[in-house]
């Protein structure tokens, strides 16, 4: 199994019990995200997108490009540079930036941009992820946007050491509702740049460079790996885990031996074979991690992980009677082996 991690923060002081800690540098707490800085064809054309729908207002002008910020405050947030003929990003499967975010400074107003947007006509994508609601657009070169709203820390919650996030459905008429009669008047004093969202080549080795040598914290993981091994090689040890832990059902494949049979009929435990070699598949079935255990002992790979599955394809080949699939299979073959021989 290989969880591998799809978020990462700079330390905080009240973190220290959640997430998986940089092995040797960690960012300090204060680390975040400066102006942001875009590739566009049309110079013309950005400020009229990121005025009109967005509500940035130009704080710096030069030959080269733009710097945008929020109203009534000069400090940057997006700086644009224009180049003639660049060609708009790709959307999906391509490495680099797949969106940078804007983070607003609270609910209200996000609530208020929502209510923006119907009015101008401008489509937005929308989800809740438990700790924030966001929106999602992409502007004329083709890059991603997201705006959103964090939802209080105190309201944040962890499963183990891992901070739980989904992608749901947004109440849109709740979020609407929260800004209140106010219009939009552009962004608001307090929005920055909340994080940027990255495509990768490799995902276990830009993890081990944001995590191991930049010194981000790990928050959030998924299983991308889930395969079964060959579970003959706990035979020495499965009796007693069964036994100890009321263990129920155990996955791998190859199947295992007598100890193991006689543990099932003794304790009502079953025998999962799940299909080899079809790992990155069945990682699709992991709806959630649940927690994690000895993960600074033994490191992802032998740790143990509590996960939350649905439609995993496994068949019981050693049930709790005493019946063994794969002894069946074995003495069924050897016999036929015995008639060619």
């Amino acid at each position: 199994m290989s969880p591998e991690p799809i978020g990462m923060a700079g330390n905080t002081a009240e973190a220290e019990d959640r997430g998986v800690a940089a092995p040797r540098f960690r960012l300090p707490p204060a680390t975040h995200i400066g102006v942001v800085r875009l590739q566009v064809a049309d110079i013309a054309r950005s400020l009229a997108y990121y005025g009109r729908v967005l509500g940035f207002r130009v704080v710096r002008r030069d030959d080269s490009g733009a710097a945008l910020g929020a109203v009534g405050s000069d400090a940057p947030i997006l700086e644009l540079r224009e180049r003639p003929g660049a060609r708009p990003h790709p959307r999906r499967g391509q490495l680099g930036l797949f969106h940078f975010a804007i983070l607003l400074p609270d609910r209200a107003s996000l609530g208020r941009l929502v209510r923006h947007l119907s009015e101008i006509g401008a489509y937005a994508g929308m989800s809740d992820h438990l700790v924030s609601e966001a929106l999602y657009l992409t502007d004329p070169d083709g890059l991603g946007i997201e705006v959103y709203a964090d939802r209080p820390r105190t309201d944040w919650r962890y499963a183990g050491r891992e901070l739980q996030m989904a992608t749901i459905p947004l109440n849109v008429e709740n979020l609407t509702a929260a800004g209140g009669t106010e219009r939009w008047t552009g962004m608001p004093n307090g929005t920055r740049i909340g994080h940027v969202h990255l495509h990768v080549g490799d995902l276990e080795k830009a993890a081990a460079f944001y995590h191991e040598a930049l010194g981000f914290d790990k928050v959030v993981w998924k299983v991308t790996a889930a395969g079964p091994t060959t579970s003959i090689r706990e035979e020495p040890y499965q009796l007693q885990i069964i036994r100890d832990f009321g263990i129920r059902g155990v996955i791998g494949k190859g199947g295992m031996g007598d100890k193991t049979l006689q543990a099932c009929r003794d304790y009502g435990c079953v025998y999962f074979h799940a299909v080899g070699g079809a790992a990155q598949v069945l990682a699709e079935c992991v709806k959630k991690v649940r927690n994690v255990y000895f993960l600074k002992e033994f490191g992802s790979p032998e740790a143990i992980w509590e996960l939350e599955v649905e439609h995993f394809p496994a068949v019981v080949t050693m049930d709790c009677h005493g019946n063994s699939l794969h002894k069946e299979i074995f003495e069924h073959s050897q016999a036929e082996l015995a008639k060619r021989l």
